[in-house]
């Protein structure tokens, strides 16, 4: 796990090079865990990881429209893709609704796919996306519930004035 620092005069994207090769191209989650935007204008920010290869990857933090960043930090796990418990995934309120019909809440049930866990999993969740009017309050929560050793139910928050246009989390499952 490693961190990158953007802020409005560096590169948006910076490749990461890996301590060591993997076998194969890992996954790779990507999160927030510092923002700084201003605020006069509507908080729009992602963060991605692009052409991931053994060697390493491109970290992505992305703003749109007239967002103003003054700096971002995103995190990244990179977890070897033939580990058979581990499971990870990027959700966004965008796969169950659309951008411009914003509500408060939102959630969804995924399965694990292939991959099968003999207890249920510990969970990691984070955030990696938001679009977010900057008329009310900031206020936005990722948090699983209803985990099993087949899947899990993810929900993205926000309360009481907030406009939250869409927002979109990382996800880890780790027995």
């Amino acid at each position: 796990m490693r961190n990158l620092l953007i802020n409005p005069y560096d590169p948006a994207s910076a490749r990461i090079d890996f301590e060591r090769p993997f076998a194969t191209p890992p996954k790779v989650v990507v999160f927030f865990n510092y923002i700084d935007l201003d605020k006069g204008h509507n908080w729009r920010l992602k963060t991605s990881a692009t052409d991931i290869d053994v060697n390493g990857f491109t970290l992505n933090i992305e703003t749109w429209a007239d967002t103003v960043l003054n700096a971002a930090q995103a995190f990244w796990i990179a977890c070897p893709a033939e580990r058979k418990q581990i499971y990870s995934a990027s959700v966004n309120t965008t796969d169950i609704r659309p951008w411009n019909l914003p509500q408060l809440q939102q959630s969804r049930a995924i399965t694990f796919g292939n991959v099968k866990f003999p207890k249920n999993p510990s969970i990691f969740v984070a955030l990696n996306s938001f679009d977010i009017d900057f008329r009310t309050n900031f206020r936005i929560k990722a948090y699983i519930d209803g985990v099993t050793t087949t899947g899990l139910v993810w929900h993205i928050d926000s309360w009481h004035d907030t406009i939250l246009y869409s927002a979109g989390a990382s996800i880890i499952a780790f027995a």
